[in-house]
């Protein structure tokens, strides 16, 4: 019976160890294992931080589930921080693999791809025209529009307005497009002036009538049918068109740009 007990105890001793806050982290909100800490309803995830940043000052953290996530309020050891080789790493999340065994992409792989990626991304971006004359004009106009906005909540605390993605993405639209006007706002698409809401992008697949949400860039048919199945009828493998759909939404409008494609046979 001593055994027994011993052995409980020791092992409730080794699991103790293996899930309490380990003593060189932050102080923060640690949680429960496997759940974190899940705040009570009522306050805004910002209120949140900011209790936590007038408890436990510049640096804490908060565990969200089986992820640790760490907040830094100095704008200077940010910074320095960024500025380290020991924060570089990306953590693995299966969202950025999509059925694949390695991350690829810029924002999502790590190591040696991503530094190829990034190289790779900064060539092919100084061809369309980033750090040239030519984008000087575009990127002065929307930081002259991101400053208005930015001016109207000036003077209280308030999160990071969704104009800044909006600015972002115009500036980007004229790398890509090469389009003078603005993709969200004003000359291009007039419809989707700025109200303060937000503004996302996104990319659908419409199959017979149902909608696949990917952030995946399928390359051909071939890719593509690995993940959607062809509508077979009978023993004939019918390829029908399927409906790709790229979408750009503010508020409650929305912009779709639809091409009919017939993919390759896999």
């Amino acid at each position: 019976m001593l055994v027994e007990v011993a052995l409980f105890v020791v092992l409730v001793f080794l699991v103790w160890q293996v899930l309490k806050k380990p003593a060189n982290y932050p102080p923060g909100r640690w949680g429960l294992p496997l759940v974190g800490y899940v705040p009570l309803p009522g306050p805004t995830f910002e209120d949140h931080l900011r209790n936590l940043y007038k408890k436990h000052g510049n640096v804490y953290l908060w565990r969200m589930g089986t992820q640790t996530m760490v907040f830094v309020h100095d704008y200077q050891l940010l910074r320095d921080a960024f500025n380290r080789l020991e924060f570089t790493d990306r953590p693995s999340w299966e969202i950025f693999k999509f059925n694949e065994e390695v991350a690829y992409g810029v924002f999502s792989s790590n190591g040696a791809l991503w530094h190829n990626n990034r190289r790779f991304s900064l060539r092919q971006l100084r061809d369309l025209g980033m750090g040239k004359s030519r984008l000087v004009d575009a990127v002065q106009r929307q930081a002259a529009w991101l400053a208005g906005v930015l001016a109207k909540q000036a003077g209280r605390p308030a999160p990071v307005p969704h104009a800044l993605k909006i600015a972002i993405v115009n500036v980007l639209w004229q790398l890509v497009g090469g389009d003078s006007g603005d993709l969200l706002r004003g000359v291009t698409v007039p419809q989707y002036a700025f109200a303060g809401g937000q503004a996302t992008l996104s990319c659908s697949y419409d199959l017979h009538n149902r909608r696949l949400y990917s952030l995946k860039w399928y390359h051909n048919g071939t890719e593509f049918y690995r993940y959607v199945p062809t509508e077979r009828q009978g023993p004939t493998t019918t390829k029908t068109p399927h409906k790709f759909t790229v979408s750009v939404r503010a508020n409650h409008h929305s912009l779709k740009v639809s091409l009919q494609c017939l993919p390759s046979e896999p």
